[in-house]
């Protein structure tokens, strides 16, 4: 029961992450827009910049990816516990040992 306590807390605390990432869109779309006025307006710096745009929006990209992932696979976490428990059967370790892993990070 600890464990499933824990575990709904991760995946609140995952939401929140999740929740501060999107507050942040905005200002990257901002981005975008400013760094395609100096391209319009040929910047001598343009290359660079749109290099370093697109590596923004890669990194943007992967984070969206790992937080999603990371709340599908707490979900599933804890459906699995939540059966185990109900059911009153033992937790397999290797459960116990993903669930270990989830706390830490």
């Amino acid at each position: 029961m600890r464990e499933i306590i824990a575990l709904q807390a991760a995946i609140k605390k995952q939401e929140s992450i999740t929740s501060d990432i999107a507050a942040h869109e905005d200002r990257l779309h901002d981005v975008s827009i400013m760094a395609k006025e100096l391209e319009a307006e040929n910047y001598r710096e343009k290359d660079a910049l749109l290099a370093r745009t697109d590596k923004v929006f890669a990194r943007w990209s992967t984070l969206e990816e790992k937080s999603k992932s990371k709340r599908h696979e707490l979900e599933k976490l804890l459906t699995v516990l939540v059966f185990h428990v109900s059911s009153k059967k033992s937790i397999p370790v290797r459960i116990i040992s993903h669930f270990n892993f989830y706390q830490k990070g």
